[in-house]
């Protein structure tokens, strides 16, 4: 709640901020925040800094708050988090550190515009407010990703053009089986997509049906999220996320079938998608450990302030790459070419992300497809380097592919997010 209040105010409201928030979250750079820092605040400094916070929502009320009564509610609650947090001393030096990697993180979000440009980091990659052991390690996996982001973005707008000279791109109604082309001796290749989008479905099936024709004599297999492995009982009490670890062998992981009056996935997401794959005899493996996915659930708690976590999406991507990496090794005893293609939300696929995917896999030399609607997704790179005026970022009337060339198309991919971006216009 801290810095959600500090990022919803002007820069001279941030300056005045309460004291003990300006000590924890705005310190110098370089200095650490003590146990008797702390607790040296005095009940002056205190009251002072609650009347100035009254003095502040009241005047912000249109835009922060509904009411003078809410503004002072929030003001209160706000000062009696904070004391609870100076006075319990067991979590004292936890709460020391977490409220030096909030300074750090606001450090990084003030200098650049571009964390409130991107779709991930003003949704998934957000620091988590509440006084727990899982948030703290969720802001510290904040802090990395925005560092990540800052140098991706820094490097492009240096670069010559920004880039744009090393875009290239192709359109018409036969986009999918021209990028199944290029896909065509790719050994893997990560399909991100913005979720509940028809046409998305529709061109992942292309997608992935035009390359099982180009490569009539590989094996092409897919993960995904969409399913869960075999489930068997929900997390007990005594179990831990940081202690839980589950090694499946490849011969464990089985592909989705078809039952009668049964559902192919739990889920129940895309099911014609994987029906019309199963009906060209392509494989596919679920990838989603529900009780992991269940630990996590758990231990974060509500979530009122992001979509997803940053430390939930990296233990779910750690525990999907244990999956594939068992399941693609038994595959390649008997097929060595065999082609893997992995499906699910981009934020799991994205280059840009920490944690993400194709990351495990870099010796693979992954390819990354990015599956966006309308025009391309804010949550790449590009939209805070180029700007939303930039065509790319408008609508489009035309479905379109962008890739990268040059010597340095494998940087840029890496720093803008993706290899390919698919850009569908609405039927």
């Amino acid at each position: 709640m801290l810095l959600c209040l500090f990022a919803a105010l002007p820069l001279y409201a941030q300056k005045n901020l309460l004291p003990a928030v300006r000590k924890g979250v705005a310190a110098p750079a370089g200095k650490t925040l003590t146990p008797p820092q702390m607790a040296g605040l005095g009940a002056k400094e205190s009251v002072a800094s609650l009347e100035f916070l009254k003095r502040l929502f009241h005047r912000q009320a249109p835009a922060a708050v509904s009411s003078a009564a809410s503004a002072e509610k929030k003001v209160k609650t706000l000062h009696q988090q904070l004391n609870r947090m100076l006075q319990d001393k067991q979590f004292n030096k936890a709460v020391i550190e977490n409220l030096n990697t909030l300074q750090e993180i606001r450090k990084l979000w003030i200098k650049s515009q571009a964390f409130g440009k991107n779709w991930f980091f003003k949704n998934v990659y957000k620091p988590m407010m509440t006084q727990t052991p899982f948030a703290y390690r969720n802001n510290r996996l904040v802090l990395i990703g925005s560092r990540h982001l800052l140098e991706k973005i820094e490097w492009l707008a240096q670069y010559p053009s920004q880039g744009r000279k090393n875009m290239l791109r192709m359109t018409g109604r036969h986009t999918m089986a021209a990028l199944a082309k290029r896909l065509t001796n790719e050994k893997l290749i990560f399909l991100g997509e913005r979720h509940f989008i028809p046409e998305i479905q529709q061109n992942v099936y292309e997608l992935i049906s035009q390359l099982k024709k180009l490569n009539p004599q590989r094996r092409v297999v897919v993960f995904t999220e969409f399913a869960d492995l075999p489930y068997k009982a929900p997390p007990q009490e005594e179990e831990l996320l940081d202690t839980y670890f589950r090694r499946v062998r490849g011969e464990q992981i089985v592909p989705l079938k078809k039952k009668m009056n049964q559902p192919i996935n739990l889920a129940q997401y895309a099911f014609d998608l994987f029906e019309k794959l199963m009906a060209e005899n392509i494989e596919i493996y679920p990838l989603e450990d529900r009780k992991l996915f269940l630990l996590v659930m758990m231990e974060q708690g509500d979530l009122n302030e992001v979509e997803s976590s940053a430390l939930a999406m990296m233990h779910r991507n750690k525990s999907w790459a244990r999956v594939m990496e068992s399941k693609m090794a038994e595959i390649r005893q008997t097929d060595p070419d065999a082609l893997f293609i992995v499906y699910g939300g981009k934020g799991h696929s994205s280059w840009v992300m920490p944690y993400s995917l194709p990351k495990f896999f870099a010796n693979e030399r992954p390819a990354v497809v990015d599956f966006s609607f309308l025009h391309a997704s804010p949550s790449n790179t590009l939209y805070s380097v180029w700007g939303e005026k930039e065509p790319l970022f408008r609508n489009h009337w035309r479905q379109t592919v962008y890739f990268w060339q040059g010597a340095d198309a494998r940087r840029l991919a890496q720093s803008a997010g993706f290899d390919y971006m698919v850009v569908l216009p609405h039927d």
